[in-house]
C-alpha cells in the first residue's frame, strides 16, 4: 500500500505542476493579450487623432482654394494662362507695324517703295513702286520676288502675283500672309 500511496502522492503533486505551470501560462497569455490590447487601442486613438487633424488641415485649404476661386483677379489670370499662346499670337498678329517696317527695310534694299498698307485678317495688301525713273524698274521687282521666295521669312510670305504694269517705273499688287 505504501507503493500506492507514494504513486498517488506522485500523481497529485505532478497534477498540482501541470496545473500551476498551465495557471501562470493563462495568466502571462492573459497579461500579453491584455498588454497588445492597450497599445493598440492607444495606438488606434493616436492615428484617430492624426487623422482629425489631417481631415481639419484638408477642409481649411479647400476652404482656402474656394475663397481663391471666387477672387476675380485669380479668375482673369487662370484664363489668360489657359489662353496664353493664342493670346499673344493675336497680340503678335495685331502688332501691324512691324509687319510694314519689316516690308519697307526689305523693299528699300532693292529700291523700291510700299504706297500703301491694308491689313485684314491675317493679310497685308500693298502697292509696290519702283523709287527711281530708271529702265531697270522692273528687273528690282523680279530680284525682289526672287530673293523673297528663296529665303525663309518669320513674318509674311508673299503670295502669287496677279498683276505687274509700267515699264520703266514699275507698279504692282502684292498681298502677304502673316504668319
Amino acid at each position: 500500500m505504501a507503493n500506492e500511496q507514494e504513486n498517488f502522492t506522485n500523481n497529485t503533486n505532478n497534477v498540482e505542476k501541470k496545473r500551476d505551470f498551465l495557471f501562470r501560462f493563462s495568466v502571462g497569455l492573459f497579461i500579453v493579450v491584455l498588454i497588445s490590447t492597450a497599445s493598440l487601442y492607444f495606438y488606434k486613438s493616436s492615428l484617430e487623432w492624426s487623422l482629425n487633424d489631417v481631415n481639419s488641415e484638408i477642409s481649411n485649404l479647400n476652404k482656402s482654394i474656394s475663397d481663391l476661386k471666387t477672387d476675380k483677379a485669380l479668375q482673369v489670370y487662370n484664363l489668360y494662362n489657359l489662353n496664353k499662346t493664342t493670346i499673344d499670337n493675336e497680340f503678335k498678329k495685331s502688332n501691324v507695324n512691324v509687319y510694314v517696317n519689316y516690308l519697307r527695310l526689305t523693299a528699300s534694299k532693292y529700291g523700291l517703295q510700299f504706297n500703301w498698307f491694308n491689313y485684314d485678317t491675317k493679310k497685308l495688301s500693298t502697292t509696290l513702286t519702283s523709287t527711281t525713273d530708271t529702265n531697270l524698274g522692273y528687273l528690282k521687282l523680279i530680284k525682289f520676288i526672287a530673293d523673297y521666295r528663296t529665303t525663309t521669312n518669320d513674318l509674311v510670305d508673299l503670295e502669287f502675283m496677279n498683276s505687274i504694269s509700267g515699264s520703266d517705273k514699275i507698279t504692282s499688287s502684292l498681298v502677304f500672309d502673316v504668319k
